[in-house]
């Protein structure tokens, strides 16, 4: 079966200059660039998808700036919101949810069977990541049974 060769900001940077990706992505995150035309932010989203499901984790985070910033920038937090979702981003899809509601289809089933689940995410006052979620039951589930040894700056 062949594989889908992994996305890395080297190969990136060995083909932005032959691509329009460069100039689009530095008119999105400057807010002095230039106005993005339709198919720049078309290229930029279908990139940042890309980036998102086969980069390393260097091409993953590029991905979701280039999503945070376009839904900032342009207000349409759909792709962050379905990013966040899939990524179990809680703490993000529920502001998301709480401050852009209207934008979200709040009638839809999907929106509210998600808040629904969100809500289990929900602990002393904040929304958790569904990695934090896990590493903390993962603490409680071991509790006594394990040492952990964090590394220290002091070497």
């Amino acid at each position: 079966m062949n594989e889908t060769p992994q996305i890395t900001i080297r190969k990136l940077r060995n083909r932005v200059t032959q691509s329009r990706f460069q100039q689009s992505y530095v008119s999105l995150v400057v807010e002095t660039g230039a106005e993005l035309i339709y198919d720049e932010l078309l290229h930029l989203l279908k990139s940042a998808i890309i980036f998102l499901n086969y980069g390393d984790e260097s091409m993953q985070k590029l991905g979701y700036r280039i999503i945070l910033r376009y839904s900032t920038r342009f207000n349409d937090y759909k792709p962050l919101y379905d990013v966040a979702i899939n990524k179990g981003y809680i703490p993000v899809s529920k502001f998301i949810e709480t401050k852009h509601f209207g934008e979200l289809n709040p009638d839809g089933f999907f929106q509210n069977y998600f808040s629904s689940y969100q809500d289990n995410f929900y602990q002393n006052g904040i929304y958790l990541s569904y990695g934090q979620k896990k590493l903390i039951g993962f603490s409680q589930d071991t509790e006594g049974d394990f040492v952990l040894i964090a590394p220290t700056s002091y070497g």
